[in-house]
């Protein structure tokens, strides 16, 4: 009958939709890593989650340090 027709075709509307979903969370989770040129720890974070960041101004977001590269004078 036609409301069984219709009711699988809006379950498998929402399915694919949520399917869509979960693929697309995947990918934003794999591209939201950042990937630095060297090895270190990151020490200085200057911006708060959900604030936008501008390229242009060349202020450091991120600042890493190498552990083994500092040094302490008494």
């Amino acid at each position: 009958t036609d409301t069984i027709k219709r009711a699988l075709e809006n379950t498998q509307y929402s399915l694919d939709k949520s399917v869509l979903d979960v693929e697309i969370r995947n990918i934003a989770l794999k591209e939201s890593y950042l990937y630095a040129p060297m090895d270190g720890v990151v020490s200085v974070i200057a911006i708060k989650e959900g604030e936008a960041v501008n390229t242009q101004n060349g202020n450091a977001v991120v600042t890493l340090t190498k552990p083994n590269s500092l040094v302490f004078e008494a």
